[in-house]
């Protein structure tokens, strides 16, 4: 196997990098995707966040949804709204 990818966070602790490995032609596109922020993303449990790309505008918007498993269950209207207006803003 050898890296197929390099990403390097910013601002974490010692400035380590996260790297992909696969067997030469296997790589995962999605991770590829992911890190080069190119591709939108619907993400949906708690925790998750879903990001749209806007190539257009150079710009990337992002809705979250809350980590704790009880407060999602109890805010889960307002995060499908949250998303719902998301994707209705960028034609979705």
């Amino acid at each position: 196997m050898k890296p197929y990818y390099l990403y390097r966070q910013k601002n974490m602790l010692a400035n380590l990098e996260n790297t992909g490995y696969a067997v030469p032609g296997k790589g995962c596109r999605y991770n590829v995707e992911t890190m080069v922020e190119s591709q939108s993303i619907l993400a949906f449990g708690a925790g998750s966040i879903t990001k749209i790309v806007i190539p257009s505008e150079n710009r990337i918007e992002r809705t979250d949804n809350v980590k704790e498993v009880a407060l999602y269950i109890d805010r889960i209207d307002e995060m499908i709204m949250r998303k719902g207006k998301l994707l209705g803003e960028m034609g979705g």
